[in-house]
This record gives C-alpha cells, structure tokens and sequence, in this order.
C-alpha cells in the first residue's frame, strides 16, 4: 500500500486476513515485522502497536479504505447509507464513487484491470487530498 498526502509518499506493505466474521489488517515493516494490527469483529475494532516508531499509514484510515475498496458494494452502501452517504458503481464495477449528503465527490476507487480480478486499486479522497495505491502481491484464496 502506497499511500500519496501533499509531496510526501509513504508505502508498507500490508497483510489482511477476511473470514466472515472478522477482519485483521497488519502493517509490517521493511524487514517483514508487524508494527501494527487491526482486528474488526463485528463493530469492535481492536488495535496494536508492537513499535513505538511512527506508522507511516494511518492503520484507522487504511482499514476504511480497505472496507471502501474489498466490501461487497451492497455491504458498503448500506454502512455508507446510514451515515447520510451515497456509493455509485460504475455499470462495468471498475469504479466506485462516494458522495457526500451535498453530493459532493469525496472517495473515488478505481480497480485496475477490473473489480473481479484487481491487481491495483486507486483510492482518492478529496477532502482531504490523498491517494492510496494498493498492489496485490499474490497470497492465499
């Protein structure tokens, strides 16, 4: 995951686990050391920090746009619904598009090559003026 804020960019490699009653994200360093995990069950996250170095992702904001990018659509408009928001899919599910209650653009997904088979997503936010690219390296199905 690469992340994209003003003139600085930051990348760390990130490892998920999706069952279907939780999520962990974990961050790890250049040497392949965790440096932080997050476990969502349910509505609960739970968070640690093995380092007291600085992350160079938010880990709160990196499991969002996680949730934006790899939910199902219908899972992230309901959530997405009841804190006065709207999700758009394009008709050929290579974008997504979340728009405020003004219907103002605020998070733009983009799957490349598509949402079926994404080896890179784009995740842009407007306000405020970040991007996270995410590369699959290969794991397990």
């Amino acid at each position: 995951m690469t992340g994209e804020y003003s003139d600085q960019t930051r990348t760390m490699r990130i490892e998920l686990e999706v069952t279907s009653t939780r999520l962990v994200v974990v961050g790890l360093s250049s040497f392949g050391i965790p440096v932080f995990s997050l476990e969502l069950v349910g509505d609960h996250v739970e968070a640690t920090s093995t380092g007291s170095e600085e992350l160079s992702l938010d880990p709160y904001q990196a499991l969002s746009d996680i949730q934006l990018a790899y939910w199902p659509a219908e899972a992230v408009r309901v959530a997405l619904a009841s804190k006065g928001l709207r999700l758009n899919v394009d008709a050929t599910d290579s974008s997504r598009r979340v728009y405020s209650s003004d219907d103002l653009l605020m998070v733009e997904i983009t799957y490349y090559p598509s949402a079926s088979t994404p080896q890179e997503i784009l995740i842009q936010h407007f306000d405020p003026t970040y991007k996270l690219r995410v590369t699959t390296i290969g794991g397990e199905d």
